[in-house]
């Protein structure tokens, strides 16, 4: 596996190698066009696989299942760990910003409060 600077460098060397300018109809580089191309190919050539990254985010979830049960964590881990066609990244990868203990509560509490609304649809039908 390589480390940060390295991927850091590589970075560079592909922006310089390979021309990577992504820019707008205005003229302006897109960063983060360039940084969706960049990551890409950055999974695509280091040696963490895809499976690696998912074992690696299950393994991150383990000390959860204490407080929000197994079932929970796997419908979270099965959400968020999938890859859509065409794509080199886990769905929680894509997102701009990430705190696994926020995304759980949230998942909690969206859980419960969907739960509730799928009660009552059932009463009322």
């Amino acid at each position: 596996m390589r480390d940060k600077a390295e991927i850091i460098e590589l970075a560079k060397k592909l922006v310089d190698k390979f021309d990577l300018q992504c820019r707008t109809k205005d003229g302006v580089v897109d960063g983060q066009e360039l940084t969706e191309k960049l990551s890409n190919y950055i999974y695509q050539t280091t040696k963490v696989s895809l499976e690696e990254r998912k074992e690696a985010f299950k393994e991150s979830l383990k000390p959860f299942v204490a407080e929000y049960g197994r079932d929970l964590i796997n419908n979270f881990w099965y959400f968020w760990s999938n890859v859509k066609d065409g794509s080199y990244k886990m769905a929680f990868e894509k997102e701009k910003t990430w705190n696994l203990a926020m995304r759980l509560n949230t998942w909690q509490q969206n859980k419960v409060k969907f739960n509730a609304i799928n009660m009552v649809n059932k009463l009322n039908k």
